[in-house]
């Protein structure tokens, strides 16, 4: 989270509002193509190694195979659609997909093995060495923000990249003994498939919620500025919801293959998740209007309103990320799926109907609606399926404490095993 943090302001600093305003909404549009690339696949190669109805070998053959296509594709496209944004380098595109995808399954992998610590490293090193790499090329290369652009996304692609051959070196090294070219059989496919069919659907709305007002404000003819802005102050918000998706990252795995009381360990940590983006959130609401200017620069003096407005909505996206997590281990994505779709729904029709006569304003506050509405659906769902009250849900209680302490140096007591 904090060097996730510090590479945005680094980019801020440099590219100023409007150039950060088309390099996220570029990675938006790519992180589009790599959900959709995977097929939903990641959250399918966790649950079946983490329940053991996979073994190494044919889930490395099948995401090599698989990539190897996305590759491909995504090369071919790139050179016979001239796909180029602000000069960015033929192949850079593919490069970053290509990185993506091997992060992502390689990652779902450790996860199943319940291995957290390596991809968040990974990553942590990945952002501070582009972060210092960046400040090393804007303090000596004397260029413009338009027209460093190309180089930066070039850069960060590589990174990317980069980060996603270390895990799968890593991948294939700490498996070496065991790992073979194995093709999946019929029965495992099917699995594989049918499991990560709804999860794509799920996760396909769910990332169009998080970024379509992105393509909203630019189709209205919304400034590149004002775009910069709420981008910046949707990354914030994206931020504070590392937490809670690392924590639903490593409960996935634990729930799947718990039988029962699986609320137990859902609970407290949901209670003590939000206690702590609340105090962070409280904190920043009181410094951002000052804080935000100095550390990105006098261009995103814009972005605390919006900032602002997206306060409930990270409240409510810290629940349904542990929620979300546990009907996944449920095998109950349609609910997962059904809070997305509503979520979407009214993030499209309020922007549509919003944006041309309030402008800016009101793309944070729809987004908030939105997502409470989502929040909703599962809170409901998880009530029904519990009978907990919205207290057990939300109100801290003393023994969580004592029970993350436990969780944390006593993991075996805390699972049973």
């Amino acid at each position: 989270m904090a060097t996730s943090f510090v590479t945005t302001i680094v980019l801020s600093r440099y590219l100023e509002a409007a150039m950060t305003g088309w390099f996220f909404y570029i990675i938006a549009w790519l992180t589009f193509f790599v959900l959709i690339a995977s097929l939903g696949m990641d959250i399918a190669v966790t649950y079946t190694v983490s329940s053991g109805k996979f073994n190494g070998s044919s889930v490395f053959t099948a995401i090599i195979l698989w990539i190897i296509f996305c590759i491909v594709v995504s090369g071919i496209a790139e050179w016979f659609t001239d796909i180029g944004v602000k000069k960015i380098s033929a192949g850079t595109f593919t490069l970053f997909i290509a990185g993506q995808l091997l992060i992502l399954f390689f990652s779902a992998y450790f996860f199943g093995e319940k291995k957290f610590i390596l991809p968040s490293f990974v990553q942590v090193a990945g952002n501070l060495s582009f972060s210092l790499y960046c400040i090393f090329y804007f303090e000596n290369s004397g260029r413009s923000a338009q027209g460093a652009l190309h180089n930066i996304f070039l850069l960060y692609a590589l990174f990317v990249f980069l980060q996603g051959v270390y895990l799968m070196c890593h991948f294939i090294f700490s498996h070496k003994k065991e790992l073979r070219f194995q093709k999946p059989n019929n029965e495992q496919l099917k699995l594989l498939l049918s499991y990560s069919g709804m999860a794509l659907l799920a996760n396909i709305i769910f990332f169009l919620y998080q970024r379509a007002d992105y393509w909203l404000i630019r189709y209205f003819g919304i400034g590149d500025a004002e775009l910069g802005n709420y981008i910046q102050a949707s990354r914030i918000a994206q931020m504070f919801q590392l937490l809670p998706a690392m924590i639903a990252g490593a409960l996935f795995p634990i729930l799947s293959s718990l039988k029962e009381k699986k609320e137990f360990l859902l609970l407290p940590l949901m209670r003590i998740t939000l206690q702590l983006n609340i105090i962070l959130l409280l904190t920043l609401a009181l410094v951002g209007l000052y804080l935000f200017p100095f550390l990105f620069g006098p261009s995103f003096g814009g972005m605390y309103k919006s900032f602002l407005y997206l306060i409930p909505g990270i409240l409510s996206l810290t629940v349904l990320s542990l929620l979300s997590a546990f009907f996944a281990s449920e095998n109950l994505v349609k609910i997962n799926l059904f809070g997305a779709v509503l979520a979407m729904t009214i993030l499209f029709t309020g922007d549509i109907l919003l944006l041309k006569r309030y402008g800016i304003s009101a793309a944070p506050i729809v987004n908030s609606v939105s997502a409470i509405a989502s929040v909703t659906v599962s809170v409901i769902a998880f009530k029904r399926y519990f009978g907990k009250g919205l207290k057990n849900l939300f109100v801290p209680v003393k023994k969580d404490y004592s029970f993350v302490r436990k969780l944390f140096f006593y993991s075996k007591d805390v699972s049973g095993k």
